[in-house]
């Protein structure tokens, strides 16, 4: 009883939220067309199982200017997730994701997990009006259909649940290598 009475709210089991998830990719001179395609379809694929609502994909250069401004166009069109694959990984936290994402009034909530897979990950936030934006400069091992940490963060957005530092840092737990 006193196992039961305790573990009564230890367990929830929550339904994907439908979401409007746009998914914006950087790229440069430098990168193939068939890896810009391949990101869409992988994530999209990805999404589905998530009771995905509407996905809207996007391509810019890899600069701050450039991004910003798709960020931005995103935001307007109602986004619920914005998902970022930058040409490379964000190993700074004045990288041109992050800093794009300051320009659209985000912050940086997380960059990195102790997940590999999916280590290089940045999680932010956009604040909107009356509504937080979730953001994500996605790691490039996400451009695999393999289960990465993404994932992980990815399950908690679309069940409409918060995820902060101490549950990213829990994640690692066990990891999934």
């Amino acid at each position: 009883q006193k196992i039961e009475k305790a573990s009564i709210e230890c367990l929830q089991i929550l339904p994907f939220q439908n979401m409007n998830v746009h998914l914006i990719q950087t790229k440069n001179i430098n990168t193939p067309e068939k890896i810009l395609k391949k990101t869409v379809l992988v994530t999209k694929k990805r999404l589905l199982t998530l009771n995905l609502k509407n996905f809207v994909d996007k391509i810019c250069d890899h600069n701050v200017k450039s991004l910003s401004k798709n960020i931005q166009s995103s935001i307007e069109e109602g986004a619920n997730i914005i998902l970022v694959f930058g040409v490379s990984a964000i190993c700074d936290i004045n990288d041109i994701i992050p800093q794009s994402l300051r320009n659209n009034n985000g912050n940086v909530v997380r960059l990195g997990m102790p997940v590999e897979p999916g280590n290089l990950m940045l999680l932010g936030q956009i604040k909107n009006s009356n509504k937080i934006i979730p953001f994500i400069g996605m790691p490039g091992c996400a451009r695999s259909q393999k289960e990465n940490g993404v994932d992980w963060i990815l399950w908690r957005l679309f069940c409409d649940l918060d995820v902060c530092n101490e549950e990213i840092n829990e994640m690692g737990n066990g990891g999934l290598l």
